[in-house]
């Protein structure tokens, strides 16, 4: 079966319908090129790049013939030569297996040959005939050698899988027979292939070498030459015993072909060690032993030997152990730039591929590289996406069912590459969700395909050059494999030199460190001097003059640098086949430039246009910009053996780049800044003339090219994809090219708006505030009518970031905008609330419903900039919030929109309740009810979000804190359902939830969320999110876990925006989790002294308005007070702490809401206590306890026992005692006692 078109095949109908092609609707079939025993070849358009090509599939469908067509495609998929077909993808589902390759034009080898003998029998070939047998032959031969280089044996070598191309390329074709020379050499195997041509070993079954393929070789060289086969006639056991003895050359033979048949009967040569090797082939086929330069055009390179890395290859060997264990491994693998790193890597993954092919535990092995220049999102990443996609679907669909996540979409959203695997369902509403939600997803995605693969398969991954990785791929790293980490195996290589300066290791280091402390870390030095020896003969063996002598000098000289011994002892050859011969420079630099300095011209442009690309470019791009094109093709493969560039597949498509960085580096150092220019205009030039150009990289070819305009189009163009695969960082680099490189005015400000947007969702608040400010500014002199919006966007960022100043200036202007004036004191801001709430009293709630059509935009305007100011500084400052929301209820009923109204309604019910009292409360819930109704019949999911939060709030203060978290989480599940995500509704959710569930005493769910949500707030670049759940009440969970001292470094990182001469919100919290902290150390003298120092600000502050701050207030001063008079040795001071806490305890009994009591029964227990009144204490311990359990307070109620136990004593106090500290160790409290002491102080 072969992939080339045969004569008239379109002619050939009864043959087309017995065999219609079922494969994919991307591709369209033109004929059918041959079929087989299994297998059927077509000729057809990929719909997808408009190209001819060939695809095979499968005539008859099951799971060993499936096993078969994956195992031909795998065979060949990673080597790429001139004389080996070219395959391109493989594709393999529930309904369709087939793989795509090379279309070659020709015919097969048999036919070429008759053809060449103008069809006489027997044979006969004219010199110039002969000439071009021999020339393809040789390249069949080159062929068959890099089969064989690449640790592979064909196994069926005969006419028609040689194809001879209408160019004179002789090509080999069909590999499903194909194995692993490693699985063959000392094994016993069932006979396959074609008896007529196979060695006599194959057909016995016994061990193979290289030498089956080239008895093969022999045999259809034999039956070109003479026209028909060797043992014509001969079958089955005959046949057998026939090839026991080698055939005879013909007596028709001419002399001038005599030394070609020779060549066939010594290849047919029944004893393998006796059949010649490739060496001697070639030197038949051309005349004479190659030189260096003919070498170095024609020979296959041969493996060189690997040597002084057995130890290391060992880690990684014990690293695998690990994954066989059931453990996931990492490898650390560092060392100096061509030391061997991807040698190393490259052998690790050949062993583990021959060692489990028949495994029952079958390996997956994915590859990434990151490129210096290259420009795409996830550098380095994108390669693995690009081998799990290809083997995604290779899988049946049973198989893919197995491993791919619930999520898929989201995967697909950030690589679309996966979109081929069809079993992921792509998620429709992606497009409008949250793009960092998204991203996350994403990425919790991505994990768990890999622990799914991690428990059917061994996964191997490798990440090479990760040096040069960007942030965006260090985050997704560190979520993906972060722990726990799935069962795979991850190996990370990188160069020491540049470890410093990397972004991708910098950002591992901050946010997954054990990556890069692994304990199979590798750290690849020098090899010694014997292993260089052996490596300086292999390569100085090729040489056709005798340079041993050179082998310890050059060994030396290179110093154990792996790249730099090939190079000198190349360069010692060449020296010593010189007349007379020369000294070799001693520079790695020197030598590459030397040996590129002498390729022929074409050689050296490709190898040129390779450098500058900056990454792998597709080798049809890269032919097309130097020139040549197709026809190009033999010198690629020319460079490819002397290891100047490498072929590998970017894309989908057979790509090329330089073989090692230090060639790209020594090419890039030999060309002026003119001719750098000129090929960076080349490569643009041939980007451009694509149907999709690739922005990404045009940008920076456009921008070295010095075509600034073009390069700000298309940066912007780049940007744009960017953000929509979720590469922020990535996003903003090319936003920022782009506003760098235009001249134009016009349209600016979007572009700086995008970059805003780009910044906030990388997480980074404050700069993408600079940005929206930017915006703005442009605004106003281009787009008028936009600058508001960016200055409120500005703003919101500002306050996120921590830069309180300016984006309270920011807020200002958007104030000022719609002439509202922001009152430039706390005490003008209460003036303004009681003016308002006066106004609002007396006008009452009523309203006549407008529609926002009828409402003048001016109008709307206003009333939406006070609701931003509120809604903005809802978390800084309470006393302009209440004032903006005064302003906001009396506009927002003026103006009758009904969405509007409902959220005036639902923060007038949460002002309501926040005053306290039981009836207060009872029209706060009457104000929910009416709000929570006109915003569902709204529409607007947001403002009934933002409801259904105000309803948590109002049930928060009236001590129903359950229901309060089923509110926050109905309203949570709205709010991220969006694209826009609105993060002052969400921190309200977070804080609010935090805060019930610590009341509740679900400690265990508080710290799992409150970790959750930290991590989301800084790798939003929130500080103002951070701050409120890392301070206050919040601020327990790390005493919980027995942390006071991250406790404490939390509440300062929270506080540090904030300035110290006024009181808001923040420092309430911050005074809260202070005293807390010195409370739990056991330090009452440092929390009286801190909480006696604020009280004053506290009074003046509207804080004490807001019951729940009133009674948590009182009721730590009361604890402190009680804590410390325990300690003190002082009567007055004991009798003064005393008063206190009984005017405490007075005030707590006047407050009319539920948890209020229980708290006075604690703190009057205590006084009883320290009164020496242990009866009554326990009394009213027992009192508070019961009370906490009513309302469901169940870490006080557990701490108010374990204190009540402790003075009991005896059995009965012992068992409460431990009852109580039961219950707090199963919610992960690290130290009972000392959290007990916290709210419950033990007053001896």
């Amino acid at each position: 079966m072969t992939t080339s078109i045969p004569p008239k095949a379109k002619q050939r109908a009864e043959e087309w319908a017995g065999y219609p092609l079922t494969a994919s609707p991307r591709f369209d079939a033109k004929a059918l090129l041959g079929r087989g025993a299994n297998g059927v070849v077509y000729e057809v358009i990929d719909q997808e790049t408009g190209r001819d090509i060939a695809l095979k599939t499968l005539s008859v469908t099951d799971a060993e013939r499936l096993y078969q067509l994956k195992t031909e495609f795998r065979a060949l998929a990673r080597i790429s030569h001139a004389n080996l077909v070219q395959l391109y993808e493989l594709v393999a589902t529930g309904d369709e297996c087939f793989f795509t390759m090379e279309l070659l034009r020709g015919v097969t080898f048999d036919v070429f040959a008759r053809e060449l003998s103008n069809e006489t029998h027997p044979r006969v070939f004219d010199e110039p005939s002969l000439a071009r047998l021999k020339d393809v032959t040789l390249q069949v031969v080159l062929g068959i050698g890099a089969l064989h280089g690449a640790g592979k044996l064909h196994r069926d070598i005969k006419p028609s899988n040689v194809i001879v191309t209408t160019d004179g390329r002789g090509v080999v074709v069909d590999f499903g027979l194909c194995t692993e020379l490693q699985k063959v050499e000392r094994a016993r195997h069932p006979l396959v292939g074609t008896l007529l041509y196979m060695s006599p070993e194959q057909a016995w079954g016994k061990p193979l070498g290289a030498s089956a393929d080239w008895y093969s070789l022999g045999a259809i060289l034999y039956e070109a030459l003479c026209g028909e086969p060797a043992f014509r006639g001969q079958r089955g056991s005959s046949l057998l015993f026939a090839k026991q003895t080698g055939p005879a050359i013909p007596a028709h033979i001419p002399d001038h072909a005599i030394p070609l048949a020779k060549l066939a009967t010594q290849l047919m040569h029944p004893e393998p060690a006796e059949r010649p090797a490739m060496e001697a082939i070639v030197e038949a086929l051309t005349g004479s032993v190659p030189s260096s330069r003919s070498r170095d055009s024609l020979w296959v390179n041969r493996a060189p030997p690997f040597v002084g890395r057995e130890g290391e290859l060992a880690v990684l060997f014990d690293a695998l152990g690990d994954i066989e264990s059931g453990r996931p491994a990492v490898v650390d693998l560092r060392g100096a730039s061509g030391i061997g790193k991807t040698e190393l890597v490259e052998r690790f993954f050949t062993e583990l591929d021959s060692a489990r092919i028949h495994a029952a535990d079958p390996v997956v092995i994915l590859r990434g590289r990151c490129h210096p220049q290259e420009s795409v999102s996830y550098n380095g990443f994108d390669g693995i996406i690009d081998d799990l996609s290809e083997w995604l679907t290779s899988l049946n669909d049973s198989e893919a069912a197995e491993v791919i996540p619930a999520d898929g979409g989201a995967l697909v959203a950030l690589f679309p590459v996966l979109g081929r695997a069809r079993t992921i369902l792509r998620d429709p509403d992606a497009a409008n969700a949250d793009p960092f939600a998204l991203r996350q997803r994403a990425f919790t995605a991505l994990r768990e395909l890999f622990a799914n693969m991690g428990k059917r398969y061994t996964v191997a991954i490798a990440i090479d050059d990760a040096q040069w990785g960007g942030a965006d791929t260090g985050l997704l790293m560190s979520e993906v494999f972060g722990p726990p980490t799935p069962r795979i195996l991850l190996v990370l290589a990188y160069r020491t030199e540049d470890a410093a300066s990397s972004t991708l290791l910098s950002v591992l280091g901050e946010r997954a460190p054990f990556l890069l402390n692994s304990v199979h870390a590798v750290t690849l030095g020098p090899l010694d001097v014997a292993a260089s020896s052996t490596l300086a003969a292999h390569v100085l063996s090729e040489a056709e003059v005798d340079v041993s002598n050179v082998v310890q000098r050059v060994a030396i000289e290179a110093n154990g640098h792996p790249l730099f011994l090939r190079e000198l002892a190349l360069a010692a050859t060449r020296a010593a086949e010189t007349s007379p011969p020369m000294l070799a420079p001693l520079g790695l630099r020197e030598l590459l430039s030397e040996r590129i300095a002498g390729l022929e011209p074409a050689e050296r442009r490709l190898l040129h246009i390779a450098s500058i690309a900056g990454k792998p470019l597709a080798r049809r791009l890269l032919l097309a910009a130097a020139g040549p094109g197709e026809h190009g093709r033999p010198d690629v493969f020319r460079l490819a053996r002397q290891r100047l560039v490498r072929e590998t597949v970017a894309g989908g498509e057979a790509a090329v780049e330089p073989y090692h960085s230090h060639v790209r580096e020594a090419v890039l150092g030999s060309l002026d800044e003119a001719q750098r220019r000129l090929f960076h205009r080349e490569l643009a030039d041939t980007l451009l003339r694509e149907p999709e150009p690739d922005a990404d990289a045009l940008v920076d070819h456009l921008v070295r090219a010095g075509d600034e305009p073009a390069a700000a189009r298309f940066a912007d163009i780049a940007a744009e994809r960017a953000a929509k695969t979720l590469a922020f960082d990535r996003a903003v680099q090319l936003y920022r090219l782009a506003l760098s490189l235009q001249t134009k005015t016009a349209g600016r400000h979007r572009l700086r708006a995008r970059l805003g947007d780009a910044l906030a969702n990388a997480g980074r608040s404050a700069e993408a505030g600079d940005a929206y400010a930017s915006a703005a500014r442009d605004a106003r002199m281009t787009a008028p009518s936009e600058a508001k919006d960016l200055e409120r966007e500005a703003a919101e960022h500002y306050l996120r970031g921590g830069r309180f100043t300016e984006g309270i200036e920011r807020l200002r202007r958007v104030l000022d905008s719609v002439s509202v004036p922001y009152p430039a004191s706390g005490v003008e801001a209460f003036g303004t609330v009681v003016a308002f709430r006066s106004r609002l009293a007396i006008r009452g709630l009523e309203f006549r419903p407008r529609r926002a059509e009828e409402l003048s935009p001016e109008e709307l305007a206003r009333i939406d900039a006070l609701w931003t100011a509120g809604l903005g500084l809802g978390w800084i400052d309470r006393t302009r919030v209440a004032a903006f929301q005064a302003r906001y209820m009396i506009d927002a009923l003026a103006a009758g929109e009904p969405t509007r109204v409902a959220r005036g309604l639902g923060t007038e019910a949460s002002q309501l309740a926040c005053l306290g009292g039981a009836s207060r409360t009872r029209k706060a819930r009457s104000l929910m009810e009416t709000a929570l109704r006109m915003s569902a019949d709204s529409g607007d999911t947001v403002a009934h979000a933002f409801n259904l939060l105000m309803g948590a709030s109002v049930e928060f203060y009236a001590s129903r804190w359950r229901e309060s978290v089923d509110l926050c989480r109905r309203a949570n599940a709205i709010l991220r359902d969006g694209k826009r995500r609105p993060e002052w509704e969400l921190l309200t959710v977070h804080a609010l939830s935090l805060a019930s569930l610590g009341y509740l005493g679900e400690l265990r769910t508080m710290r799992a969320q409150q970790t959750a949500e930290l991590a989301e707030a800084h790798e939003r670049g929130n500080l103002l999110a951070a701050g409120c759940l890392s301070s206050g009440p919040a601020n327990m969970g790390w005493l919980v876990a027995d942390d006071p001292d991250e406790a404490e470094r939390r509440a300062k990182e929270a506080i540090a925006p904030w300035k110290k001469d006024d009181f808001q919100l923040a420092h309430y919290f911050h005074l809260v989790a202070r005293t807390q902290i010195s409370l739990y150390r056991g330090d009452t003298d440092e929390a009286f002294q801190r909480i006696s120092r604020e009280w004053s600000r506290v009074v003046l502050s509207m804080n004490l308005h807001v019951q729940n701050f009133r009674v948590t207030l009182r009721h730590l001063r009361a604890r402190t007070a009680l804590a410390h008079a325990a300690k003190t040795s002082s009567r007055i001071e004991r009798f003064r702490l005393v008063r206190l806490v009984q005017s405490e305890a007075k005030k707590l009994g006047q407050e009319d809401v539920a948890w209020a009591k229980p708290i006075t029964a604690a703190v009057e227990s205590g006084l009883l206590a320290i009164g020496g009144d242990t009866e009554g204490a326990i009394e009213r311990l027992g009192v508070a306890a019961d009370g906490y359990r009513a309302l469901e307070m169940h870490l006080h109620a557990a701490t108010a026992d374990y204190e009540r136990g402790r003075m009991l004593g005896g059995d009965r106090g012992r068992a409460l005692l431990r009852r109580a500290e039961a219950w707090m160790i199963d919610e992960h409290v690290v130290a009972p006692e000392r959290l007990a002491a916290l709210l419950a102080p033990p007053v001896r």
